[in-house]
């Protein structure tokens, strides 16, 4: 339940930090706690080119299925992600050991429209979207993975992991979920 208020808590933020405007330049969140973000997956993930039709997902539980997330150690029964909205958004929700992973689909920004503070660095391809890794300068226990879909929608991948845990390591074990959501985006 902590983690859910967390994620829910950042996002809202960032949708509500998109809805009054401001720099287009944002970051998204991710959310991983307690276990250390390094310990998602035992092995690299690879990329791979979007496998989707071409329509934009509605269903954020959609985009890992529950062996692929057990493949990367996620404690939830069967893998199974819990699905929800964020101020309207697809949502779907994670665990992995005390860490949390989030996956939310902005059918309504695009990737340079989700606002929030903090660096942000061109991933470049991510198999066949275009990627930015965002972290927060208030939070350094957050990292986001954004695919832009669409010049106005997107995909967000949210890890939050323990305040003691490096950004460094948040961002590896962001990284290792988005390339598994990346096959099942929609083709760029």
């Amino acid at each position: 339940m902590t983690r859910f208020v967390v994620l829910t808590g950042m996002t809202v933020a960032l949708l509500a930090a998109a809805a009054c405007g401001g720099s287009t330049q944002g970051q998204g969140t991710s959310t991983t706690t307690g276990a250390s973000a390094s310990d998602i997956g035992s092995s690299e993930a690879t990329t791979s080119s979007g496998s989707g039709n071409g329509s934009l997902p509605s269903d954020a539980c959609s985009l890992m299925t529950p062996g692929e997330a057990l493949q990367l150690h996620s404690t939830d029964p069967g893998g199974k992600g819990t699905a929800g909205t964020i101020a309207g958004s697809p949502n779907c929700e994670w665990a992995f050991g005390t860490t949390s992973a989030g996956v939310t689909i902005f059918t309504d920004r695009g990737i340079s429209q989700l606002n929030v503070t903090g660096p942000v660095t061109d991933l470049g391809m991510i198999g066949s979207h275009h990627a930015q890794q965002r972290t927060d300068s208030a939070n350094t226990s957050v990292c986001d993975v954004a695919f832009a879909l669409t010049p106005t929608s997107s995909v967000m991948v949210t890890v939050q992991e323990a305040p003691s845990v490096p950004t460094t390591q948040v961002c590896q074990g962001a990284m290792k979920i988005a390339t598994v959501v990346e096959k099942h985006l929609p083709s760029s």
